[in-house]
């Protein structure tokens, strides 16, 4: 009897164990994940403009996010896709634009393409963000 009593409650406690409630909001691991998340929560009525706020680095004011998430609603259609870019300034004012891809199998970002940005287009950059 003692046996039994001891494999339901241990039974019981990792079931309990296995029950914490983890917020699915925001996963942000990866910059493809982050801007997957923007996309998901803008687009559903799952997601609120306070998981939206979640993904923003700390500093920048609520209405300033709000103001991103609704130009996000304003543009956004049934279909999106999510690429991940990063851009490269070197100090002669060089820049590149590189494309990463996910591999799965082997859970790392590869490089997908590398693009040289015209000045103005790097400077657009540099002014914008």
């Amino acid at each position: 009897m003692k046996k039994v009593l001891f494999v339901s409650l241990l039974l019981f406690v990792l079931f309990l164990s296995g029950c914490k409630e983890e917020s699915e909001f925001p996963n942000t691991d990866s910059p493809h994940r982050t801007a997957f998340m923007m996309d998901f929560l803008t687009a559903s009525n799952e997601g609120s403009s306070k998981e939206f706020e979640e993904l923003f680095a700390k500093g920048f004011d609520h209405e300033y996010i709000q103001e991103r998430f609704d130009l996000i609603k304003q543009i956004q259609t049934n279909g999106s896709s999510v690429t991940t870019v990063t851009l490269v300034k070197y100090e002669n004012d060089k820049a590149l634009l590189v494309q990463l891809i996910y591999d799965t199998e082997t859970e790392e970002y590869l490089i997908h393409d590398v693009v040289e940005v015209p000045e103005d287009v790097a400077a657009f950059f540099e002014e914008t963000l």
